[in-house]
């Protein structure tokens, strides 16, 4: 019944609910990449106050990096953190990623307000 004015005396079970279409999409996500289910993971930055947390997840086989940033701020948040230093070219699997690391080893990520974001880069391509 979460964000809803509906009761428990009506039927609950809303696939159009803004939150079942959130969590939907999320899970989405989540099947369309492995390494979002199994790899490695390393925290990259924790907030010592919490609202921000970046994570990065290696495939299982280890030649893709996806860099995972919630941001539980009520204000647009910035970031440069640290990535594995073959990353170069970036993709998004959700949310606005830049397409391209600032320097080896340094990716700068910006998360919208109470969002998130999920880019990726292969390891394994060589960029110019």
């Amino acid at each position: 019944l979460l964000g809803t004015d509906a009761t428990t005396a009506g039927r609950n079970f809303d696939t159009g609910h803004p939150l079942y279409l959130a969590i939907a999409e999320m899970a989405a996500i989540r099947s369309a990449h492995p390494a979002l289910r199994r790899g490695a993971q390393t925290v990259r930055h924790s907030d010592l106050e919490g609202g921000l947390i970046a994570l990065s997840r290696m495939s299982p086989g280890g030649d893709v990096e996806y860099l995972i940033v919630f941001n539980a701020d009520m204000s647009d948040r910035e970031i440069h953190l640290p990535v594995d230093g073959r990353a170069r070219d970036w993709v998004s699997a959700y949310g606005a990623c830049a397409a391209r690391s600032d320097a080896p080893g340094s990716y700068s990520v910006s998360v919208p307000a109470l969002d998130f974001v999920i880019c990726h880069s292969d390891l394994t391509e060589r960029g110019a």
